[in-house]
This record gives structure tokens, C-alpha cells and sequence, in this order.
């Protein structure tokens, strides 16, 4: 088994997954609230690629700075235009790229990846295969190992030992936009590709969320027909969030409707609650469901078997959670379906169990068996191939990848060429063959930044796992530290995508490059940087440089000062109060409270400008890493927080005390 942190990615056309093993132990990544990251790519108002849940509050008010639908971009087109800037499709899949190895990073501290494995649709051809590699590229990994999504998602469901050699295995995968259906011939050692790869790339979990906002539409206009009308023609900003609230809430109520029978939408206003139900949602989608299971069936006979003959049929993806799926399929092939505990993760979580012998731990979306990969006859030795072989194949897998013409469709019967492997090493384009000028090329993935050895502490202490606790409370003399002007929020509403690493404190710019005004970035600071520094007290905290290695899908902006005694200060900024308090409570949730900062004891609780005070600031965290006392404290009025490391945990915690950074 290899050593070290596996990285397996899924990036599906609505959801990124993804999971991590390490020490022969595995599990679902959070990338979004939800588990799953939205796969929206989005444009902000200062000119950063913004991903996962960031990117869709922009997509909801600014509609024309969004791609919802990366891959299939990816898939169609070399580049998009995104509001006045045109950006190469492949760094909005870098973007996304970055958005996982941050959040691994943040899961798991630590040395990068020793192996990361991609998943890619099986009806892909070489030419998106390259336009994949490309975009890990940009990301910072050089090399990968790429796997279609049929076989991970098999591999999820059944261990290569657990189904006779010889016998063939469907998947049913519904995803956002499309459905994919393959047959797989199990081997001893995994899985092959069986027959033609099928499905309709014009039907997928996004056609049943109109089906029932549809419904929703439906009945509002039964009860203020006027009101709703108003509602929807309202295309300002403010009216597109609510339109966004209410998707998303149609979004809820179809997972909701899975296992309950009704479920209420707040519409608000005249309107109020309308209630929705399963058996109404089903009976507007029973024939474009129907038309699925058909041309899953159809899959099945272009691979020359019967669906009688299979030995199982597995699903995944979201929308597969809908009962009258696994109805159908059992009606028409005459087989019961195995759905998946978590069918969005599935096939990241396959494709872990691919690459490496990981075993996950029990509970939902866990893998129900015990994980084993067989020895790889090429290698000749047990377990996947160490990081860095890229273009080596799940074992004795067969690819329908070849040299087709760029489609928007499937490929028709019988384009697929005979059986072959991945592209060879050295067959995508370097980057800046795909259009537009030479690229710089990035110096490596996504990292904690280093400046210096206490701001790499620092960093550190801020992305590491922290450990759980009760709530103490300390005071601090002086002023009110939110005298300060507070940082007015971006219109785009809650960003953050973290750049990519490099040896300067900025990344390369996509090509062509957005111009300054576009990028908002001067003298190496962002806007959002600047804004940062213009909050703070010259007279306290000086010398202050960009850390955008911190910045993420909370911290807009991050520097690293040097307070007015020498002490290092890295001083953040949040979107959102949301942003902030997700911020703190997921460090908060890593720290063992034992006593108080003020006693030089882990502690997690808030802080008052003096011991007469009633108002709590923010939050003030302390705990020790490697023989340093770390303190974060938090301005929340203002968004703003900080953090700071000495040996001497008294010196430091009187410091903080007549320490006031805000201007």
C-alpha cells in the first residue's frame, strides 16, 4: 500500500467530491455545507476565479460572470466568457482544482498528496481527457492518475472479488445535466468497460428541479397569481437572489422527497408556505424517467447481453435517491437496483478504493466492505501504482478513449474505437497550446505560505484541525477596537477561491490576462487586500504584504504584518459574518478548552474591550503548536481577525492585551 495522503476527485457537471486516504483509512471531503461542492465557477467583481457555494451566490446576482456547468464547458469549448473577461476553459477546472487541495490541506495537514486520482466521464474522448490533464496542470499536479467514472462507481459498490469474473455489472449514474449508463465485465483484479457507453446528455437532476419549481410555480399562481408574477419578473439583483433562495429550496424539497411524501416551500409574502408532493413530482417526470431506464436497457443490448444476465445494476449520482427510479428499474430489467448510502460521493470514494487499499469507516456513504485492491499484473505488485503514473489505468480496465471529432452529443453506435488505454504521456497540450500566449506554469500545488518561520506557524495554526471545547470569556482595556471603518461587502456576495501557490505573492493570471482594473490588484495587493490594510492602525502594524495562500472560501483577504514590538500578525478578513463564524467554529471545534489564555492554557471563548463590558468583540482562541502559544482573535463587527505566536505565553497574552491593530 502506498504511504502517505491519497487524493481521489470526482468532478461531476453539478457537484465536485471528493475523499482522502491516509494510513490506510478513508473518507468523504467537506467541500461545501452539504458535503459536496456546488460546481459553479464564477467571476467577482475584483477578478478571482471563486468556486463551490461562493461562486453560486455570485452566479445568483450577477448570472452573466458565471459557468454553472465547468465540465461540460470543458467538454465544448477551449474558452468562456465570464462578464467583460474572457478566461481558457481549463482554469475553471484548475479553479475547482485548487478548491479541493485547499480543503484537503485544511482536513488533513501535512505534506501534498502522494497520490491523486481524477475521475472523467467514460464517453470522453482524448481531446477532453487532455483538456483535463491540462487543467490539473494549472492546478499544481503534475501528475495523476485518471479513472473513468463507471469503474470507480462500480468499484464503490463491489469489491473485484465480490462479483464472478466473467459476468457483467450496469451503472445507472443520473447526474446534474446528464445521464451516463455503461456495462462492466468484472475481472479478477477490477473492472472492465463492456459495449458502447450510453445515456442523454440533455437529461440530468437539473431537469427535475424545473419540473418542480414548475409545480411550485403552479400552485403560487393558484393562490396570488399577481404576487408570483412580480416575484419572478423581478431580474435586479435582490429579485435573482430570492429567485436563487427559492431554486434552492426546490433543490431541498426533491432530496426532502426521497423519503417523506410532502414538503413545504416558504414562498413568503401573500403567498406563504405551498406544500409539494412525491406523488406529483413523479407522475411530471414518469416518462422522462421511463425514457432513462429504456436507454439504460438499450446500453445493455448494444453490449450483447440481456438485462436478465446481468448480475447487478448499481446507481449513482443525487437525483438517483428518487424512489421511482429504483421502481422503474426494477420493473423493466426485472432487476433490483443497489443504490448508493451517499450516491453523490460514490464515485470519488470508488475511485479511492481504486488507487489505493483504503478502508472507510463505518456509517453513511462509507464503503460496506472491506477494502482491497488486487495486484496490478503490470507492476507486479499488490495495490495501485504510486503517484506519478499518471496515465496507468485502473487494473485490466478497458477505455473507449480515442481520436474522435469534439461532439456535443454521445458519440452514435459504433464511433467508439476498439478498447484502449489512456492518451499516452507528453499527448496534451502544454499549457498555452490551448490558445492564446505561453502560460507561466505554476510552481507546485496549493501550500500553507511560508514567510518566515513564525508566519509559516501562523498559517499553520490557522488551517491545521483544532479540537473541541466549552466557552471562556477574557477582557482587554483600551479603546473599542471596532472604531474602525468596517470593510463594506463585496456585491458578489460571500467569494473566496484559494490561488494557486507560487513564488511570489500572486499567481499567474489566466490568458489572456484580465487587466488591472479587472483583477483590482496594485502593488501585489487585491482590492480586498487593500481594503484590509487601509483598516488598520499604521501606528500599531506595519510592513504589511499579501498572504493569499490563506485566503479561501471564508478569508477574502489576508496579510502578513509585523505589530509595532516585532511581533508577527497575520491579519484576515471575511466575506461574511457568515463566513467569520464558520471560520472560528470550525477552528474552535479542534481545540481542547483546558483553562485560559490568559493562563497560557488551550482555551476557546470570547473577549471583552474591559472586564465591565457586557459585549463580546469576537472570539479569542489559544492553544500551543510546536512549542509556540498561538492566539486568534476575532473583531467581528469589522470581519476581521488575527493571529500571532510567541514561546512565552504571558509575554504574548499581555502583549494582546494593550495590543488595538484597527485604525
Amino acid at each position: 500500500m502506498t504511504t502517505g495522503q491519497t487524493l481521489a476527485v470526482d468532478l461531476g457537471t453539478g457537484y465536485t467530491s471528493a475523499c482522502v486516504g491516509l494510513d490506510g483509512r478513508g473518507e468523504s471531503l467537506r467541500l461545501g455545507p452539504g458535503g459536496p461542492m456546488p460546481a459553479v465557477v464564477s467571476l467577482s467583481l475584483d477578478g478571482r476565479l471563486l468556486t463551490g457555494t461562493a461562486a453560486v451566490d455570485v452566479a445568483a446576482t450577477h448570472p452573466d460572470r458565471a459557468q454553472r456547468h465547468p465540465l461540460q464547458a470543458l467538454e465544448t469549448t477551449e474558452r468562456v466568457q465570464l462578464g467583460e473577461v474572457t478566461i481558457p476553459t481549463i482554469e475553471l477546472i484548475a479553479a475547482v482544482l485548487r478548491q479541493v487541495l485547499h480543503e484537503a490541506a485544511r482536513h488533513a495537514p501535512g505534506p501534498p498528496p502522494r497520490q491523486v486520482v481524477l475521475t472523467a466521464p467514460a464517453r470522453w474522448t482524448a481531446t477532453e481527457v487532455d483538456s483535463l490533464r491540462a487543467a490539473a496542470t494549472r492546478a499544481g499536479l503534475t501528475d495523476v492518475m485518471l479513472l473513468p467514472e463507471p469503474i470507480a462507481a462500480a468499484r464503490y459498490h463491489a469489491a473485484p472479488d465480490s462479483i464472478r469474473a466473467g459476468t457483467a455489472v450496469a451503472i445507472y449514474d443520473l447526474g446534474a445535466t446528464t445521464l451516463a449508463t455503461t456495462i462492466l465485465t468484472a475481472t479478477p483484479n477490477g473492472f472492465e468497460i463492456r459495449g458502447e457507453p450510453g445515456g442523454n446528455p440533455a437529461f440530468g437532476g437539473d431537469d427535475i428541479d424545473d419540473a418542480l419549481l414548475r409545480q411550485l410555480a403552479d400552485r403560487a399562481r393558484t393562490v396570488d397569481s399577481a404576487a408570483w408574477d412580480e416575484l419572478w419578473a423581478d431580474l435586479s439583483p435582490s429579485g435573482r437572489q430570492r429567485h436563487n433562495q427559492l431554486r434552492q429550496q426546490v433543490i431541498a424539497a426533491k432530496e426532502g422527497l426521497s423519503t417523506a411524501t410532502v414538503r413545504a416551500i416558504a414562498v413568503g409574502g401573500s403567498i406563504g408556505d405551498i406544500q409539494l408532493t412525491r406523488a406529483e413530482l413523479e407522475a411530471s417526470i414518469e416518462g422522462d424517467l421511463r425514457a432513462t431506464v429504456t436507454e439504460l436497457i438499450r446500453t445493455i443490448e448494444r453490449a450483447g447481453i440481456r438485462p436478465g444476465e446481468l448480475s447487478a445494476i448499481f446507481l449513482v449520482g443525487g437525483s438517483t435517491r428518487i424512489p421511482r427510479i429504483s421502481a422503474l428499474v426494477t420493473e423493466l430489467t426485472g432487476i433490483r437496483p443497489r443504490p448508493a448510502a451517499d450516491p453523490q460521493a460514490a464515485t470519488a470514494l470508488g475511485a479511492l478504493l481504486t488507487a489505493t487499499a483504503t478502508a472507510m469507516p463505518a456509517g453513511p456513504g462509507s464503503i460496506p466492505y472491506a477494502a482491497r485492491v488486487a495486484a496490478e499484473p503490470e507492476a507486479g505488485a499488490a495495490g495501485a501504482r504510486p503517484f506519478g503514473a499518471r496515465d496507468d489505468y485502473a487494473p485490466t480496465a478497458r477505455y473507449p478513449f480515442g481520436e474522435l471529432p469534439r461532439s456535443d452529443t454521445y458519440p452514435p453506435p459504433g464511433a467508439y474505437p476498439p478498447p484502449a488505454g489512456y492518451p499516452p504521456p507528453g499527448a496534451y497540450p502544454p499549457p498555452g497550446t490551448m490558445g492564446g500566449p505561453p502560460r507561466q506554469q505554476p510552481s507546485g500545488r496549493r501550500q500553507t505560505a511560508i514567510i518566515g518561520a513564525i508566519v509559516t506557524l501562523l498559517v499553520l495554526a490557522v488551517g491545521i484541525p483544532m479540537i473541541a471545547l466549552t466557552v471562556a470569556s477574557s477582557d482587554k482595556p483600551g479603546p473599542s477596537p471596532t472604531a474602525g471603518t468596517t470593510l463594506p461587502a463585496i456585491p458578489a456576495g460571500p467569494t473566496g477561491t484559494p490561488r494557486p501557490a507560487s513564488s511570489t505573492s500572486s499567481s499567474p493570471s489566466p490568458s489572456p490576462s484580465p487587466s488591472p482594473s479587472a483583477t483590482g490588484s496594485t502593488n501585489g495587493l487585491t482590492v480586498a487586500q487593500r481594503r484590509l490594510r487601509a483598516l488598520l492602525d499604521p501606528a500599531e502594524i506595519t510592513d504589511c504584504e499579501a498572504n493569499p495562500d490563506a485566503e479561501d472560501s471564508d478569508i477574502d483577504a489576508s496579510l502578513t504584518c509585523v505589530a509595532s514590538n516585532g511581533t508577527a500578525v497575520i491579519a484576515f478578513h471575511y466575506y461574511t459574518a457568515k463566513s467569520l463564524r464558520g471560520d472560528v467554529d470550525y477552528r474552535s471545534g479542534q481545540i481542547t478548552d483546558e483553562g485560559s489564555c490568559e493562563n497560557g492554557r488551550s482555551s476557546v471563548g470570547t473577549w471583552q474591550v474591559n472586564s465591565s463590558s457586557t459585549v463580546d468583540v469576537g472570539a479569542l482562541l489559544c492553544y500551543y503548536h510546536s512549542g509556540r502559544f498561538v492566539m486568534f482573535w476575532s473583531y467581528d463587527s469589522d470581519l476581521v481577525s488575527f493571529a500571532a505566536a510567541d514561546t512565552d505565553a504571558a509575554s504574548l497574552y499581555q502583549w494582546w492585551k494593550r495590543f488595538d491593530p484597527l485604525a
